[in-house]
């Protein structure tokens, strides 16, 4: 996906709350690019922060290589937990049921989050709060349509 349709996606989804896309590839690109630019996000607030020399380095080696492990890591994620909308069985079963729905919570660990900082290593000097927004709710509605919710703050 270039990033003019990924920018073009993105304003739809903060504009409408929602977007649908005509395949599955291009469902999980969108998703694995959008995590990716948070994670990175994180990671350069936390580079900006810090003091100690060693410790930007630190940062500045993650940014190049964690940023597009996140990447990976989401779209293997989705690959193997998305249902395919072109088995001719998954459309018969979408007829007469609601189409599965994947939660990527930032409020919970969900699945997706759990196994991506688990693969990085980083369960437990980071948590899914501090790398990701904690006010967003995507919901992966078959696998064609990503829903957005906000949550207020109470």
């Amino acid at each position: 996906m270039n990033s003019v349709d990924y920018y073009r996606y993105r304003n739809t989804l903060i504009r409408n709350g929602e977007v649908t896309f005509s395949s599955s590839k291009d469902t999980i690109e969108f998703m694995s690019i959008l995590l990716m630019g948070y994670y990175d996000h994180f990671l350069e607030v936390r580079y900006n922060a810090s003091t100690d020399p060693a410790e930007k380095n630190d940062y500045n080696i993650r940014r190049g290589s964690e940023s597009m492990l996140v990447k990976s890591y989401v779209q293997f994620f989705l690959k193997e937990n998305l249902p395919d909308s072109t088995n001719w069985w998954y459309n018969l079963v979408k007829s007469f049921r609601p189409e599965p729905i994947l939660n990527v919570d930032t409020r919970h660990n969900s699945e997706l989050y759990d196994y991506v900082l688990k693969r990085l290593g980083r369960t437990g000097d980071v948590a899914v709060s501090n790398v990701f927004p904690n006010r967003l709710v995507f919901s992966i509605v078959g696998d064609l349509t990503v829903r957005m919710n906000t949550i207020s703050r109470r």
